[in-house]
C-alpha cells in the first residue's frame, strides 16, 4: 500500500527467498540447510523498557530512516548459532528499514563472498568486511575449522549510526555485536571452496539502445527522483522490450551537511554495475544486483536488459524515503 511499506515491513512483511538452480546444484559448497547452511535476515528496532516496537517514527527517522536501539537476527536478539567446523554458508538480508551495516567477525577473521542479489558471483571474494544497505543480499562463506570447540565468535556491525550522512563513515571503532557463533566438535562436510562459481558474460556498454538519467534529491519529507515524488496515476519512463539501457542514478547533494546516501533498487530486473564515478566497481558487486548504495554527488552506472513486461518501480530502498515519495514507475512493452 502507498505510504505504508515502511510500518508493514518493520511490522514483520519481510522475508528472504532462496532461489536455486543447476549451478547452485553443482557447486560443492555448503547447502545443507540448518546444518551448514543458514539464513541471516538482519534489522532494527526501536524498543522500549518493556520490549514494545511499535512504530511511531519521529522525524528524525523521517529524514533519515528509522534506525532502531535493538538487532533482531531471524527475530531473535543476540541469539547464539551453533556451527560446525569447516566452511558454512550464511545467506544475508540486510532487512532494516534504513541502517546500512559494515559486518564482520569480531576476532578480525577473513571470509568469502560468494553471491550477490542476483546470484553467484564468478569466483569467491576474500574479504574482512561486507557492506549491505536495506535490501542488498550477499552469501558467504566462513571457515571455521582453524577454531577449536566450543570458542566463540561474533558476529559485529562497525558502521556507525546514520553511516548513510554524508558526514558520517564507517567506523571500526564502533562495534555492536549482533549475534554469536558458537562452534562444535562436528564438520560441516565442507573444507575447501571451488574457484570458479559461474560463469558472468558482460553486458557490453555499446549494446545499450538508451541511456537516462536518474538524479535522486531531497530531504525530510521532500525526497525526489528526477525532480518527481511519485504519482501511481503516471508512468515515468517507457522501455521497449527486449532492449539493453544504460541507467546513470547520481545522488545530488542536499543540504549543509551534503546529503546522505540511497540505495537505489530496480523492480522486474537484474543489472550489472558499469561503474562508479568512472572507476571500476569493487569485486563483489561485479555481479547480478538489483541494489545499490549510491553516496553523495556520486554517480553510477548501471546496465539491464528488460526482459519482463509490466509496470515496475525503482525507487530509494531506505522505506521512510520510498514513503515519502522518492519512486518512480517504469512500463516495459
Amino acid at each position: 500500500m502507498m505510504g505504508e511499506t515502511a510500518k508493514q515491513v518493520y511490522e514483520g512483511l519481510a522475508g528472504l527467498f532462496y532461489i536455486e538452480d543447476e549451478v547452485s546444484d553443482s557447486l560443492a559448497i555448503p547447502k545443507e540447510y540448518g546444518m551448514n547452511d543458514y539464513p541471516l535476515i538482519i534489522q532494527d528496532r526501536k524498543m522500549d523498557a518493556s520490549g514494545n516496537m511499535q512504530y511511531n517514527p519521529n522525524m528524525t527517522d523521517t529524514m533519515m530512516g528509522l534506525y532502531g536501539n535493538a538487532f533482531l537476527i531471524n527475530g531473535a536478539i543476540s541469539p547464539y548459532l551453533e556451527v560446525p567446523q569447516g566452511y558454512v554458508r550464511f545467506r544475508i538480508l540486510n532487512g532494516s528499514n534504513g541502517r546500512t551495516y559494515r559486518f564482520s567477525l569480531d576476532n578480525n577473521q577473513k571470509f568469502y563472498q560468494i553471491a550477490s542479489d542476483g546470484g553467484f558471483l564468478e569466483k569467491p571474494i576474500e574479504m574482512s568486511a561486507l557492506r549491505l544497505s536495506p535490501a542488498e543480499r550477499a552469501e558467504i562463506l566462513v571457515d571455521f575449522s582453524e577454531v577449536k570447540a566450543g570458542d566463540k565468535i561474533k558476529l559485529i556491525n562497525t558502521a556507525s549510526d546514520f553511516v548513510n550522512s554524508a558526514s558520517s563513515a564507517d567506523d571500526t571503532k564502533t562495534k555492536t555485536e549482533l549475534m554469536e557463533f558458537v562452534v562444535t566438535d562436528k564438520q560441516s562436510g565442507v573444507n575447501e571452496i571451488p574457484k570458479q562459481l559461474t560463469k558472468i558474460e558482460s553486458t557490453k556498454p555499446s549494446s545499450a539502445v538508451k541511456t537516462r538519467e536518474f538524479a535522486m534529491a531531497g530531504v525530510g519529507a521532500t525526497l525526489t527522483i528526477n525532480g518527481k515524488s511519485m504519482d501511481m496515476d503516471r508512468i515515468d519512463e517507457e522501455v521497449n522490450f527486449g532492449t539493453t539501457e544504460i541507467w546513470e542514478v547520481t545522488n545530488e547533494h542536499t543540504g549543509k551537511q551534503g546529503g546522505m546516501a540511497h540505495p537505489f533498487h530496480m523492480h522486474g530486473v537484474q543489472f550489472q554495475v558499469l561503474d562508479r564515478d568512472g572507476n571500476p566497481p569493487p569485486a563483489n558487486e561485479s555481479g547480478w544486483k538489483d541494489t545499490i548504495l549510491i553516496q553523495p554527488g556520486e554517480k553510477v552506472r548501471l546496465i539491464a536488459t528488460f526482459t519482463n513486461k509490466g509496470i515496475f518501480m525503482y525507487h530509494c530502498h531506505i522505506l521512510e524515503h520510498e514513503d515519502a515519495g522518492m519512486m518512480g514507475q517504469y512500463e516495459v512493452k
